[in-house]
């Protein structure tokens, strides 16, 4: 039996698309990826991901039917129509379970209330056209917002030795730059000076290393203690 990996159905959720009247922030239909998830879940399915994003073309989520039978779907919105995708693993002994968990499948979308005008088609047809499914006209028109909401930033690190690290630094470079000048002054033979100098930076990016750590930690410190001594003063 070929089963028909492509559907088509006009569906009763909020669209959560997110827009201006000019540009999509997000295309909706996550929350009817999440729903059908769920039936899949109903249907003895384990290890439901959670719907990827994939932009334009929907979201996207995998999961396992019986032991060893892989699937993804995806679900693509036309607020209130709908397309999905479900694919298995091409193996022919794999088929037996695609069929079976299709039918289970297309039965509870057919009983499920929040589902209508369900229409499946081959892979090689692709989705129902938008055509084919009767819309009213009582919806309620898409909402706009006037800008998209900031984007969460993280905090930015604190560079190591926080705000004394501008004066360690150049502290430190002109630590390296008096030793070199000692070496070239003490040390004869070229050999001789290159294997002193090579010891020196890497000794003196070392200490660099260590004294930026331990101004760290001390800054740590005061400010934990300081944040105990307002908690016991609250």
């Amino acid at each position: 039996m070929n089963v028909p990996t492509c559907a088509g159905f006009v569906a009763d959720f909020p669209d959560d698309e997110v827009a201006t009247r000019q540009e999509i922030a997000v295309y909706g239909d996550r929350n009817v990826a999440v729903a059908v998830g769920e039936m899949f879940a109903g249907l003895e399915c384990t290890d439901v991901s959670e719907p990827h994003y994939g932009g334009e073309v929907g979201w996207d989520f995998t999961f396992r039917y019986g032991a060893r039978h892989s699937f993804w779907c995806r679900v693509q919105s036309f607020h209130p129509i709908y397309w999905l995708l479900l694919e298995g693993a091409p193996r022919k002994r794999e088929a037996a379970a695609h069929v079976e968990l299709w039918r289970k499948f297309a039965d509870d979308l057919e009983q499920d209330p929040r589902f209508d005008q369900v229409l499946w088609r081959p892979f090689e047809e692709g989705p129902p056209d938008r055509d084919e499914f009767t819309v009213t006209d009582d919806l309620p028109p898409p909402t706009y917002l006037d800008e998209f909401p900031p984007r969460p930033t993280k905090p930015r690190p604190k560079a190591a030795g926080g705000s004394l690290a501008r004066v360690i630094v150049p502290a430190w470079i002109a630590l390296v730059v008096v030793t070199m000048i000692f070496v070239d002054n003490v040390i004869h033979g070229a050999k001789a000076q290159a294997e002193v100098r090579s010891l020196a930076i890497v000794g003196l990016l070392v200490g660099l290393a260590v004294v930026l750590r331990v101004v760290d930690h001390r800054r740590k410190r005061r400010r934990y203690g300081s944040d105990e001594n307002r908690g016991s003063d609250a």
